[in-house]
């Protein structure tokens, strides 16, 4: 479900809300609006993290003082991507935000938005990087270039 901004030059999502359901039982809603607090929150059996750029919240407050176990996987802070990329060109490191992962967190929205358009339920393929079985879905992954751009 989304709304769109229709004025101007733009066509593109002003609030959604999409439920992504993964092969492991994982559920996690994606939305965004002017009512809600932005970031990303994490519910689980013993409660919620909630974190964004100004902050880290939960309930209970407990859960922010447990201790990493040696194997937990760990998310870099990183305050300033800008900084991060610039710093990582100077030191031929990899950036916090490398592509990869910008891919992983762009798809997202653009599959919320594609079945917001078309209006239905999809299936998404991860590995295949298409929709089963919905070839009018498959066809809004691309758009056309405008303007004489072309990929080589």
């Amino acid at each position: 479900m989304a709304t769109y901004r229709n004025e101007g030059f733009t066509d593109n999502v002003d609030a959604w809300s999409a439920t992504f359901t993964y092969d492991d039982g994982l559920t996690m809603i994606f939305k965004d609006s002017d009512h809600q607090k932005p970031g990303c929150r994490f519910i689980g059996d013993e409660g919620w993290v909630h974190v964004d750029r100004s902050g880290i919240w939960a309930e209970p407050e407990s859960l922010l003082t447990l201790e990493f176990k040696d194997n937990d996987l760990r998310l870099t802070d990183s305050t300033n991507h800008g900084g991060d990329l610039l710093a990582c060109i100077r030191t031929r490191k990899d950036p916090v935000s490398d592509v990869d992962a910008a891919h992983t967190a762009s798809i997202l929205g653009m599959l919320a938005d594609i079945a917001a358009r078309l209006e239905q339920k999809l299936e998404w393929q991860p590995k295949r990087e298409r929709f089963r079985r919905n070839d009018e879905a498959n066809a809004m992954l691309r758009r056309e270039m405008h303007n004489g751009w072309r990929l080589r």
